[in-house]
C-alpha cells in the first residue's frame, strides 16, 4: 500500500506525523548516506537524485532496502543527474550572491528593490528545480520535458509547491545559519528532511499528473 494516497484515511496534518515518527530512522540512514557519497562534491548531483528517488521508494511503502534503491539509483543518475545539477547550482548560487550583494549594500531603494527581487526569484526557482529533482528520477523524460513540466506544476499546484520549497528552504536555511552549532542535525537529519518535505507535498501530483 502507498502511505503517499493516504488509505487510512488519516488528516494531511496527521500522515505527515505519522510518516514522519515512523520513518525517521530511515530518514536519518538516508541522510547519511548522502552525505557520505557527497564527500567527493563533485558527486553531489548524483547524491541529491538518489536521495530523491530513495525517498520516493519510503514514502510510497517501498520493502527493499533503502542503501540498495539508494546506490542503484546513485549508479543510473550518475550522468544524467549533471545536467540539472550544473543548472541548480548555477541558477541558485547566482541568485543568491546577486541577493546578498544587493543585501549589503542596501543605501538606495533601488537596491533593496533588486535584493527582494532576487530573493523572489531564487524561491522560484527552487520551486521549478525542486519538481525537476523529483520527477527527474521516477519519469523517463528528457531534460527541457521535465523543466517544462515542472514549471507548469509549479503555477498549477501553488499550495503543494509553497509548502514543499519554503519548508525544504527553510530547514536547510536554518541548519547552514545555526552552523557549526546544528552540525549533528546536518549529519543526521537536515537534508533528508528537507527532501522528505518536498516529496511529501510534491510527489503524489506527479503520480497522478505524469506518472499515470
Amino acid at each position: 500500500m502507498n502511505p503517499l494516497h493516504n488509505g487510512q484515511g488519516k488528516t494531511p496534518v496527521g500522515l505527515f506525523l505519522f510518516l514522519l515518527i515512523t520513518k525517521i530512522l530511515p530518514l536519518i540512514e538516508i541522510n547519511l548516506l548522502f552525505i557520505l557519497t557527497s564527500l567527493p562534491v563533485l558527486t553531489f548531483p548524483p547524491s541529491l537524485a538518489a536521495m530523491n528517488k530513495t525517498m520516493q521508494h519510503l514514502l510510497t511503502g517501498g520493502e527493499e532496502s533503502i542503501w540498495k534503491v539508494y546506490f542503484r539509483a546513485f549508479k543510473t543518475e550518475f550522468l544524467a543527474s549533471y545536467g540539472i545539477g550544473a543548472l541548480s547550482i548555477l541558477l541558485l548560487s547566482g541568485l543568491a550572491y546577486g541577493a546578498y550583494f544587493y543585501y549589503l549594500n542596501n543605501d538606495t531603494w533601488i537596491y533593496v528593490f533588486f535584493f527582494f527581487f532576487l530573493v523572489l526569484l531564487f524561491i522560484l526557482s527552487y520551486s521549478i528545480l525542486m519538481w525537476a529533482y523529483l520527477m527527474k528520477v521516477s519519469v523517463k523524460l528528457p531534460l527541457k520535458s521535465v523543466l517544462k513540466n515542472a514549471i507548469i506544476l509549479t503555477f498549477s499546484y501553488p499550495k503543494q509547491t509553497l509548502f514543499g520549497s519554503i519548508g525544504s528552504l527553510s530547514v536547510l536555511i536554518a541548519g547552514v545559519f545555526w552552523f557549526p552549532y546544528s552540525t549533528p542535525l546536518l549529519l543526521l537529519i537536515v537534508f533528508s528532511f528537507a527532501v522528505f518535505l518536498s516529496t511529501f507535498s510534491c510527489f503524489p501530483v506527479i503520480q497522478r499528473e505524469i506518472i499515470q
